[in-house]
């Protein structure tokens, strides 16, 4: 592997083959960095999305109240009457008036779990023979000699391996331009 001094003389040597760049570039280029103005805007286009996604997950989140649910056994469990009515038809609609009963939430609401689907004794659920099947039974129940012997041979036999030809393709030719 050549030293350092060698690399430096081959990369030089190659180098010098290539254009050079005209006088000044350096200078352009610096200048040109520095007439750019600052990106001012790339902590907003950062920023403002991050906001907007705190503020809809403040928004969308479900509050809990910290208070302790008021208990049933709190209350008195008989249900008030109102004062009786006057005139009949109210008399028939009249209904207890049942104290409040206190909020729950979905998250604090007992479940019932689901019940479970029916399972089979077999997998998969038997089904009667089609008649394809039917006929290839009856075949099998009254097979002919011959293709009994047939069947025994084969069976006998050993398993060659798979040989595949080898593929060959043939380049184009390619076309005369006369031709188009």
């Amino acid at each position: 592997m050549p030293d350092d001094r060698e690399l430096d003389h081959l990369l030089d040597t190659a180098l010098s083959t290539y254009a050079e760049p005209r006088e000044g570039l350096e200078a352009r280029v610096l200048a040109n960095l520095s007439a750019r103005p600052t990106r001012r805007w790339l902590p907003w286009i950062i920023a403002l999305p991050i906001a907007a996604c705190l503020l809809l997950l403040l928004t969308l989140y479900p509050r809990h109240d910290r208070t302790e649910p008021v208990r049933q056994a709190q209350h008195n469990p008989t249900p008030q009457m109102q004062p009786t009515p006057q005139s009949s038809t109210a008399q028939a609609a009249l209904e207890p008036v049942r104290p409040p009963q206190p909020r729950t939430s979905i998250a604090h609401a007992t479940r019932t779990a689901p019940a479970p689907l029916p399972k089979l004794d077999v997998f998969p659920t038997p089904q009667p023979l089609s008649s394809q099947e039917r006929a290839l039974i009856r075949y099998v129940a009254h097979i002919p000699e011959p293709d009994r012997r047939a069947l025994a041979a084969a069976e006998d036999q050993p398993i060659a391996p798979l040989a595949i030809a080898a593929i060959q393709i043939h380049p184009l030719e390619p076309l005369d331009k006369s031709e188009n």
